[in-house]
């Protein structure tokens, strides 16, 4: 079955989602939605064609007064007061896994290179 129900909702298919706060991210092509757990509402829907369709949600993390988005192509999606500000590419390829310590980020890259920001 391709249907994902949450409250008794219908969720738009997705390919890549991750749970974050009280919400789940996901996205499809270029589009990204945030939903409310507690009670299926959306939070922020974004579509831009900057975003990349082929990547996926590698992880998220509140930054200041902004969300960042890091994809699995090494973009990185700031979105602040539901709008996409800005998308930076961190120029290291295909990301494997992200982690945060602090104010570093880790980036463990498909190449096997481990990088820390």
């Amino acid at each position: 079955n391709d249907e994902f129900i949450l409250f008794k909702k219908n969720i738009n298919l997705f390919s890549s989602s991750f749970l974050f706060n009280n919400s789940i991210i996901i996205k499809e092509g270029n589009h990204l939605q945030a939903i409310n757990l507690s009670n299926g509402e959306t939070f922020w829907l974004i579509s831009d064609k900057k975003i990349s369709k082929k990547s996926e949600i590698i992880n998220i993390r509140s930054y200041k007064t902004s969300i960042e988005v890091f994809l699995s192509n090494g973009d990185v999606l700031t979105i602040n007061n539901k709008e996409l500000k800005n998308i930076t590419n961190l120029d290291i390829g295909k990301i494997d896994d992200i982690s945060f310590e602090k104010q570093n980020i880790i980036i463990y890259a498909k190449n096997k290179k481990t990088l820390i920001f």
